[in-house]
């Protein structure tokens, strides 16, 4: 995994992880030190968001994927019986 990408997934885990510290998208951004790549500190917040929007929108699919597969099985395996 790629720094960039590390970093922002560290800032996910920070606020948003059931099992991390759950800090404010702004602590997070402190803790982080912010990112040599972003002037403010609201275009980390910006990113961070971003990010954390794409991780729900990626584990949807996911779920939805795997849903799909499930009830394929459940189909098939009646059939089969």
């Amino acid at each position: 995994i790629s720094a960039k990408y590390a970093k922002r997934f560290e800032a996910v885990f920070l606020c948003y992880h059931p099992k991390g510290p759950k800090m404010t998208v702004r602590t997070a951004a402190k803790y982080l030190r912010y990112n040599t790549e972003v002037r403010t500190r609201d275009e980390l917040i910006t990113k961070i968001n971003i990010a954390c929007e794409e991780i729900r929108q990626n584990r949807n699919q996911m779920k939805s994927t795997i849903n799909s597969i499930n009830s394929n099985l459940c189909q098939q395996r009646r059939a089969s019986l």
